[in-house]
């Protein structure tokens, strides 16, 4: 039997013998146009059959593309189907894109404007590309000698893509404004070409009249003694309107005249001078114009101006609130001059307002006339112009931030109190009452400060090395600072076997003896178990004993004596076992068996040094109480110790006994307990920064270059002014007082307004540092007609550059 792979091969080699054609040999190759002999051939080429010549060919509605068929124009499609050029399956079926006509099934063509060049009527018509509903008078354009055009008569429609039949002259038939375009400024109406409202017929053509629109660069006007302005065409400044298409001049008093509007009133002969000052109306009786109702005369202006009738009503020129008193116009309303305010809808006398007498600050509460301007009474402080509230300090009821700040300067790091209803410091602050201001608080022992201030919510601490630290003789004890020895007490002490003592300060309970600032230990005898020497001392005593004696000692934890020495029952000390003296000193006076400390030597309560006047045991050694110092062994009364006269002060130069306490004469500063120093002003030498604050404020004592003397002066970031060194502020920057606003020019030229520096009214900003004036004098309000121009007003105190003379 023959294999199947041959018997197919025969049969194709007898089809081609007879046929004549040529079959594919790879199916996946078969394109339009294709040898077939069966529709089985083509099943490869989608949208295709086997025609009766035998080939390969597109279906109805598919035309061949790069070896494929796809569908024609018009034909359903799905998503990218469509492949001739400048098509797109939309609405399911394959269309021309945006712009685009179908000349043919195959082919898209760009749609031509009006006047562009078209290869058939379909290029020019229907614009929108839907189906064009063109009705009467309107028809489409055609494509004629290769360009879009209209017919014989009709014109195009810019917008519409479209053509109508054209109007020849006014007075032609219409039935839409469209049919009059070829003519200049016509509209249908009423069925005829016809000139629209404001505009009139002259030599067969529609000029534009009063109240017209038209160009402001064009002739469109064609009014006698009329101009194209901002509104339309209008007549000149000494012309009024009459009729739309005339103007008639402005007539003064006497003339004839034929309307209202040409009235004269003594001044350009018009009753109104612009939109602003309008409202004038001419008496047909006496031929003399007059202010209509809520207007009022302004004989600078010869106008009638609107009248405000009450504060706050609005207005665009001061002239409109000249019938309220002490008023002006501001941001469009009519508004409180400055330093007065609305007072029961009057502006009367505020704060800093001129005054004579009280009476004339009556409008504000708790003020008073004085140096001849209305001001707060003591212990109040301006809120507003019109309202002075009481000095409130810290838990004060408050409603104004101004109560609390009591117009200081305050230096950082402090802050002033803030109004909650009541004066207090922010969150995170606490007051300090000698400073009547608010620090920041270091919230425990350890925390970071920079002054002593900062620790003030922390007991029994002062700031060391920018820490909160205990204060001498006391300890800390979990998060609190406690008192140890040595520190003042009145009742008990936390220190372990201590007990507050006569002289008001922590000592060892009896039989005791200091160890740490935290604990006493007992007084061991010979023998007695111990932890240190001082345990086991001569007399319970610190002694220098000399040789041949010592004290007992701590050795091994035991009380006893050192090698080679024995213990004396009778005295006390260990003697030296070898032949030798037998006796003992001390280097303190011994009273009533007790040996008495000199000044730097130790001790262990005040009662040890109580034969010193003036001193007292701190750390262990007697030492000069506060205020008191040492000179010649012995402790002298210092600065701000008490007394009784100037004798009692004179341990210390340039001093006087003041108010009951040491003090430093006029023109000198304490320096230390000691030491008085000169005063210096601003510029003088010095030598300590009080030299220099007690006559200037903030200032401090530095060299103002290397290798130069000390000079009292302002600290960087700082500048000079009346009396004090005060920090810089510039132009637009925030500001607490008028002294931080820092300006080259007049100091009276700047003001800090709602914590602001600013140029106050009569200067303007020239740089971050200079006000400067305002130059020139005012013009009267323009009244020439300049072209193309607007009237505008000059700021007090100036004109308009090349104007000066203009009348």
């Amino acid at each position: 039997m023959m294999p199947k792979c041959l018997l197919i091969l025969l049969v194709v080699l007898v089809f081609r013998a007879v046929t004549g054609l040529k079959l594919p040999t790879n199916t996946s190759a078969v394109e339009p146009g294709y040898e077939c002999f069966n529709q089985t051939s083509c099943t490869t080429l989608e949208n295709s059959f086997c025609s009766d010549d035998k080939k390969c060919t597109c279906e109805k509605g598919y035309v061949p593309w790069n070896e494929r068929c796809v569908p024609a124009i018009g034909t359903k499609c799905d998503y990218e189907d469509c492949k001739l050029n400048n098509t797109i399956c939309e609405d399911g079926t394959c269309q021309c894109v945006y712009d685009f006509v179908a000349l043919s099934d195959v082919e898209c063509v760009r749609v031509s404007e009006h006047g562009e060049k078209c290869e058939d009527d379909i290029q020019c018509s229907c614009k929108n590309f839907d189906t064009c509903d063109i009705e009467e008078p309107y028809t489409d354009v055609f494509c004629a000698e290769k360009k879009c055009s209209c017919h014989e008569n009709y014109h195009y429609v810019p917008g519409k893509y479209i053509c109508v039949k054209s109007a020849q002259k006014i007075g032609d038939n219409c039935t839409v404004t469209d049919n009059c375009l070829p003519i200049k400024n016509t509209e249908c109406i009423d069925d005829q070409c016809s000139c629209p409202e404001k505009n009139f017929v002259e030599q067969d053509q529609c000029f534009g009249g009063i109240g017209a629109t038209c160009d402001i660069f064009g002739e469109d006007c064609k009014v006698n003694n009329s101009r194209c302005g901002f509104s339309g065409c209008e007549c000149f400044d000494e012309f009024v309107e009459l009729s739309v298409k005339e103007c008639v001049p402005i007539k003064k008093r006497g003339e004839d005249c034929l309307i209202d509007e040409q009235c004269s009133c003594e001044k350009n002969g018009k009753c109104y001078l612009s939109e602003t000052y309008k409202n004038l109306i001419c008496s047909k009786t006496n031929n003399v114009c007059s202010c209509s109702e809520g207007f009022h005369y302004i004989p600078e202006q010869d106008s009638c101006v609107h009248s405000a009738a009450a504060i706050d009503d609005s207005c665009t020129h001061n002239y409109n609130c000249l019938l309220l008193s002490n008023t002006h116009c501001k941001q469009s309303k009519c508004q409180c001059i400055e330093n007065y305010f609305n007072y029961k809808g009057q502006c009367r006398q505020g704060l800093n307002s001129p005054c004579v007498e009280n009476s004339h600050c009556s409008a504000v509460l708790y003020s008073q006339c004085i140096n001849n301007e209305c001001q707060c009474n003591d212990n109040y402080v301006p809120i507003s112009t019109g309202i002075c509230a009481a000095i409130a300090s810290y838990k004060e009821p408050c409603q104004f931030q101004e109560q609390c700040r009591n117009n200081r300067t305050l230096m950082v790091p402090y802050e002033e109190l803030v109004c909650n209803g009541t004066c207090s410091c922010s969150n995170g602050f606490h007051y300090v009452d000698d400073k009547k201001a608010c620090v920041k608080s270091s919230t425990a022992v350890g925390g970071n400060c920079s002054l002593n201030d900062h620790c003030g919510r922390l007991t029994n601490t002062f700031c060391w090395e920018n820490k909160c630290s205990c204060l001498e003789y006391h300890y800390q004890r979990e998060e609190q600072c406690v008192r140890g020895i040595g520190a003042r007490c009145s009742g008990n002490c936390e220190a372990t076997n201590s007990i507050c003592g006569s002289t008001g300060r922590c000592i060892c309970s009896p039989g005791h003896i200091f160890a740490t600032e935290d604990r006493c230990v007992p007084i061991i005898e010979l023998g007695g178990n111990c932890e240190m020497d001082d345990q086991c001392s001569c007399l319970h005593q610190k002694c220098d004993l000399e040789q041949p004696h010592r004290d007992l000692v701590c050795s091994s934890g035991t009380c006893g004596c050192p090698a080679n020495y024995h213990f004396s029952p009778k005295s006390k000390f260990c003697i030296y076992t070898a032949k030798g003296k037998k006796y003992f000193a001390c280097s303190r006076t011994m009273i009533d068996q007790r040996f008495v400390p000199g000044i730097g030597e130790q001790c262990s309560t005040d009662e040890n040094c109580v034969q010193l006047p003036f001193t007292e045991c701190n750390n262990n050694k007697c030492m000069c109480k506060p205020n008191y110092f040492s000179s010649e062994g012995k402790c002298k009364i210092g600065l701000n110790a008490n007394c009784n006269s100037t004798n009692h002060c004179s341990a210390v130069e340039h001093t006087e006994c003041r108010n009951y306490k040491c003090k430093c004469t006029e023109l000198f500063v304490e320096r230390s307990t000691e030491l008085c120093v000169p005063v210096s002003s601003f510029g003088g030498d010095c030598e300590v920064v009080e030299q220099c604050t007690s006559q200037t404020s903030n200032a401090t004592c530095e060299a103002p270059t290397d290798g130069a003397n000390k000079v009292c002066r302002c600290g960087t970031g700082q500048h000079y002014h009346a009396t004090g060194c005060f920090l810089t502020r510039t132009l637009d920057e925030r500001c607490d007082s008028d002294s931080e606003c820092f300006v080259t020019s007049k100091y009276d030229s700047v003001a800090c307004i709602e914590n602001k520096c600013v140029c106050v009214e009569g200067f303007e900003k020239v740089n971050g540092t200079f006000c400067g004036t305002w130059r020139g004098q005012c013009s009267r309000l323009c009244t020439v007609s300049f072209p193309h121009g607007g009237c505008q007003v000059c700021r007090l105190g100036t004109i308009i550059p090349g104007t000066a003379g203009m009348a």
